[in-house]
């Protein structure tokens, strides 16, 4: 469950902003319940291909699904927070693991 309060949190959204803090909650949170739902969704960005991702091999697929899930992710944080602020990707992933773990 989402806690605006925690301390995390607040930093998060102090430097991201609440709406992009909380899409990328969702997402993240998406992706620990199912690891292929980003898999469904995601499409490849007008003006690339499948070789520009780092996740893909070089016949246009990932090595294995959660390789691909993985990729799938970052190419929508990325999307979502922008590569300035990639890495509060891995603070939301930090918290909902807290969140779920009771910490």
């Amino acid at each position: 469950m989402l806690n605006l309060d925690n301390a995390l949190t607040r930093h998060c959204v102090d430097a991201i902003g609440e709406s992009k803090f909380i899409e990328a909650y969702e997402l993240v949170s998406r992706l620990k319940n199912d690891p292929a739902a980003e898999l469904e969704q995601t499409r490849v960005a007008p003006g690339r291909s499948r070789s520009d991702d780092p996740g893909a091999s070089p016949s246009g697929h990932a090595g294995n699904t959660e390789d691909a899930a993985e990729a799938a992710m970052m190419r929508s944080l990325t999307h979502i927070l922008g590569k300035d602020k990639l890495h509060y990707g891995r603070l939301i992933d930090e918290l909902i693991f807290m969140e779920h773990n009771h910490c």
